[in-house]
């Protein structure tokens, strides 16, 4: 488990960095602030990674003014939402018009 979160949230870290040092600045996105309420109840899990894997993600989630978790979550999220949406394209009659 751990590896497919890290798996996933080191891309998005990759991502960002290549923003940032193209740019120079800060990404001109943001995450959205505030704390989402609990739909359902909530656990922990311990995601085992290196130091330097720990620094990289921390020093993401800073540039994105968000906590490690939120950063981590909205990773996750951003990730199945895309497969979800290529799994719609995939699934797509040829000729049809993009939803």
């Amino acid at each position: 488990m751990s590896g497919y979160v890290v798996n996933i949230v080191l891309r998005s870290v990759e991502f960002s960095e290549a923003i940032v040092s193209a740019l120079r600045t800060l990404p001109l996105f943001r995450l959205r602030q505030g704390r989402a309420r609990a739909l359902a109840p909530r656990t922990t899990l311990h995601i085992y990674c290196s130091t330097d894997e720990a620094k990289r993600i921390r020093g993401a989630a800073r540039r994105a003014e968000t906590t490690i978790s939120s950063f981590v979550l909205h990773c996750l999220s951003r990730s199945w939402e895309a497969e979800d949406s290529l799994v719609k394209l995939q699934r797509r009659k040829p000729g049809e018009g993009i939803r």
